[in-house]
């Protein structure tokens, strides 16, 4: 643990990792590290939680997603992945396309390329992550 002059104790990654093993068991250790399972858990508990729009779990169901019926704002995550990796989001749409935070255009083949690399596992800690 790292202390500096005016600032409370800074916990660096490998002893915080450390320390949530040590005091966790390893099935909650599981459920944090798999975001659906967690959603559905708070779900289950009357936690609130942001609506899910989809749920894929092959790339042939990439060829079948209602592209119309998606919000204009969205997060699209993989199931498991670590600091924050393979994070997409969409924070307005005009028209037919998306546009970042910054204002940067999200082509719909930009969405299926995403969805194809998490899908292949490029993001997650485990392969065929869905």
């Amino acid at each position: 643990m790292i202390r500096l002059r005016g600032w409370d104790p800074v916990l660096g990654m490998n002893l915080r990792n450390a320390r949530i093993s040590e005091q966790n068991p390893s099935s909650a250790i599981r459920l944090v590290n798999d975001k659906y399972a967690t959603k559905q858990a708070l779900a289950a508990v009357g936690a609130p939680t942001s609506p899910t729009v989809g749920l894929l779990r092959s790339r042939r169901e990439i060829a079948s997603l209602d592209w119309a019926g998606l919000p204009d704002a969205w997060a699209l995550k993989p199931n498991q992945s670590l600091g924050g990796n393979g994070i997409l989001l969409s924070f307005g749409r005009r028209r037919n396309t998306w546009y970042s935070s910054s204002g940067k255009r999200i082509a719909r083949e930009t969405v299926t390329d995403h969805l194809r690399r998490i899908l292949d596992g490029e993001f997650s800690p485990r392969p065929n992550d869905w």
